[in-house]
């Protein structure tokens, strides 16, 4: 008698990230979003996708959904140290699901951050055995984590408020009302602002200002010119109101982020 079973493997990439900071750091989504697991060390982070905000502690293990792009403000008493373990799929896992941004209570502990410490430590090394047991060690934590992942429920936005989300995405850096954005999207103001308070839990005009500092944040990192041009080329009125906006968003000054994202983490 002969049994056999196979079972294809999706993982295609596997790459972990050890970074620290000082007293503040702000990420913006930029490009494909691969699924990622993170695992905070010290500090503290503000995750914020459209639809979702999580409030992060210190030992918080949290996961990033395919797709979704979330920015975040991190804050440390002063340092702030995280792993972010992000992967690259051949194909979507047909098991898996869809689910949610997260934090997984159950696996927020020492011992967490110990596993990917350890990963990390067998990734960096110049052994291509401490590589292999670096995967191996991946595929026995998602092993334990998959049972703990919440499901996305499945969400139908109103067509309106996604056509107002579209078109502030792509009209970030222009004045207009909610009277203008809803005009535009045949639906009356107060029914606009209901639904983004119903389903997004934000405003129209807290979600445009959100979407320029997240633009002018990729271009402070991407770009060198002056912070009154990117000021000017994402809609604020001043460079003075730019960087009061971006710093209360992201805790630092536009200079100070151009500063640390040069920098090697």
């Amino acid at each position: 008698m002969e049994e056999t079973y196979t079972k294809s493997l999706c993982m295609k990439r596997l790459t972990i990230q050890k970074c620290r900071f000082d007293s503040s750091h702000f990420f913006d989504p930029g490009g494909k979003v691969n699924p990622a697991f993170g695992y905070i060390v010290k500090g503290c982070a503000s995750l914020r996708s459209v639809a979702t905000r999580l409030e992060l502690g210190e030992g918080s293990l949290f996961y990033i959904p395919e797709g979704v792009k979330c920015s975040s403000v991190w804050r440390g008493s002063p340092e702030i140290e995280f792993y972010m373990i992000s992967i690259v799929n051949n194909y979507p896992e047909p098991s898996a699901g869809s689910y949610a941004l997260q934090r997984i209570d159950a696996l927020s502990t020492p011992e967490t951050g110990e596993r990917f410490e350890r990963i990390f430590s067998l990734l960096a090394s110049d052994e291509r055995v401490g590589k292999v047991r670096a995967i191996g060690l991946y595929y026995d934590f998602y092993a334990d984590v998959l049972p703990l992942l919440v499901p996305s429920p499945p969400v139908k936005y109103n067509p309106a408020m996604l056509a107002a989300v579209a078109y502030i995405e792509e009209h970030y850096a222009e004045d207009f009302g909610v009277g203008e954005l809803a005009e535009h999207c045949h639906i009356s103001s107060s029914r606009l602002s209901h639904l983004f308070s119903r389903d997004l839990g934000i405003t129209p005009v807290k979600l445009r200002s959100r979407v320029r500092i997240e633009k002018a944040a990729e271009l402070l990192r991407s770009t060198d010119w002056s912070v009154s041009t990117i000021a000017a080329s994402c809609g604020f009125n001043s460079p003075i109101y730019f960087s009061e906006s971006f710093r209360a968003v992201t805790g630092l000054t536009p200079g100070e982020y151009r500063g640390m994202t040069q920098k090697t983490v």
